[in-house]
């Protein structure tokens, strides 16, 4: 462990406050946080493209656009696939 960690070790056995978690089991889970997780392009452009599908579709829907409100489900719903398929890549990179 670097400095910085066994620093907060310390000012976390010190507190006066009951101790829920131990300082180990708090520097852990930092520690867990800081690990990277794999992330597809798939899984990050689907929810740009379901998410952008949605915005077009709620605007087109309050001009009263029909054709772009349709446009926007379709990006809404090619996004959805797109996003769930890189969900798919995403669970079998986790895994391995």
């Amino acid at each position: 462990m670097n400095k910085g960690y066994l620093r907060i070790i310390n000012i976390l056995r010190t507190l006066s406050v009951p101790q829920f978690y131990p300082a180990e089991a708090i520097m852990e889970m930092v520690q867990t946080r800081q690990r990277s997780v794999f992330m597809s392009k798939n899984t990050i452009a689907g929810t740009v493209q379901e998410t952008g599908g949605k915005v077009r579709a709620k605007v087109d829907h309050a001009l009263g656009d029909t054709k772009g409100e349709m446009l926007g489900i379709k990006d809404q719903v090619a996004g959805n696939v797109k996003k769930n398929f890189g969900k798919m890549e995403d669970a079998l990179k986790n895994n391995n």
